[in-house]
Formats: C-alpha cells, sequence, structure tokens
C-alpha cells in the first residue's frame, strides 16, 4: 500500500512542536560467547550485550500536542514522522510501540536536536 495513502487514511494525529531530542544513538553491540564446562558434555551460548545505549525513551502520554491537549498513554499501530527544527537531525531508534518510540539526535552534532513531530494511529 502506498505510505501517503496510509497517513491519510489514519485514524487519528497530533502534531506536537519543539521536541527537544538530547539523547544519542551511540551503541556497541558486543557478541559474547560462553562455554560451560562443569559437565561431560559442555555447553556453548552465544549472546550479544549493547553497551553505550542513550537513545531518549519517550512516552506517548508525556507529550502535548500543539493545542495543548496531552496525548493518550497509548495509540494503536503509531507512525511518526519527524520534522527537522534545528541544524542538527534526529532519528526514531527502532519501532514505535503502543506506548512510545526512542529517538536519538545525530551524535556528532553539538548541542540537542530540537524536532515537530506529526504523530498517526493507524489503528486496527
Amino acid at each position: 500500500m502506498n505510505s501517503t495513502l496510509a497517513n491519510i487514511k489514519a485514524k487519528r494525529t497530533w502534531l506536537v512542536h519543539d521536541l527537544v531530542v538530547w539523547g544519542t544513538g551511540n551503541t556497541a553491540a558486543l557478541d559474547l560467547l560462553l562455554a560451560e564446562t562443569p559437565t561431560l558434555s559442555g555447553e556453548l551460548y552465544f549472546n550479544t550485550a549493547f553497551l553505550g545505549d542513550s537513545a531518549q525513551s519517550v512516552e506517548f502520554g508525556q507529550l502535548t500536542d500543539h493545542r495543548g491537549h496531552q496525548l493518550p498513554s497509548t495509540i494503536s499501530q503509531p507512525h511518526i514522522i519527524i520534522r527537522p527544527r534545528s541544524n542538527t537531525l534526529a532519528c526514531l531508534i527502532g519501532h514505535e510501540t503502543d506506548r512510545g518510540f526512542r529517538i536519538a539526535r545525530d551524535s556528532a552534532s553539538i548541542g540537542p536536536a530540537v524536532v515537530d513531530l506529526l504523530i498517526f494511529e493507524m489503528g486496527e
């Protein structure tokens, strides 16, 4: 389906002005290999650890729209479009959830990013 058409068919929309994004998206993913040898068979475990993640977590209930109304605490299948208001860029980290999202600014820039958010509820 065309994403523009999907945005037009959204159930509810909110415009949030001047969100300050201070978190950065710098992460280091370390691959871990653990060996357990107290038993005869021995076992091998593989895992990934994320270090240094400082992306900003935002819940919808913390936001206020351009009319001064608080957003609902849950939004069914949200979709967010970021509109930059400063020279520092920002982006979503991962996928939006029904309760919120994670956002980060460009780590190479000095200072926070200021953005407007257009939030669509796509619904069921």
